[in-house]
């Protein structure tokens, strides 16, 4: 999770961008990392296996992936479907 913060501070920072743009990219990341978890205990899978599910649903869906995550999360550990 602290290589992904720091990789959003560096391709922020690189890009020039702003800290409310750095913030809501560290929420983000804030999200897939509680959706990942939650996916993982509740499906008993590797942390790797949960974050491919994320990614599988919001590229199926074309939704981007932490608006996946967020919803995750509401929903209690199940993915959004095409119907939601």
């Amino acid at each position: 999770m602290l290589a992904s913060f720091a990789s959003v501070a560096i391709n922020a920072i690189a890009s020039g961008e702003d800290a409310a743009t750095l913030r809501r990219g560290l929420l983000s990341n804030r999200e897939i990392g509680k959706a990942v978890g939650m996916l993982m205990l509740l499906n008993g899978i590797s942390e790797e296996e949960a974050f491919e599910m994320l990614l599988r649903n919001s590229q199926e869906l074309n939704i981007k992936l932490a608006d996946v995550a967020r919803a995750v999360v509401e929903r209690r550990g199940r993915l959004p479907s095409g119907s939601d």
